[in-house]
């Protein structure tokens, strides 16, 4: 959603997530955290036109 109301308002998406809170008012607060990655936020890389999101892999601890 934050991202969309980006690209509506500037034309292009931010380069980097952190661009997302700045501006008044900001499109976000703070970042969302990775469910996958306690403390971490979500892997953002702009690509042209688009963009990618993708959460940390999951680290699964075995015995």
């Amino acid at each position: 959603m934050a991202l969309g109301d980006y690209f509506h308002e500037k034309g292009e998406y931010p380069d980097k997530l952190e661009q997302l809170l700045e501006g008044h008012p900001a499109f976000l607060r703070r970042l969302p955290e990775d469910p996958y990655a306690p403390g971490k936020t979500f892997i953002y890389q702009k690509e042209g036109d688009s963009y990618r999101l993708e959460a940390h892999p999951a680290v699964v601890n075995k015995p």
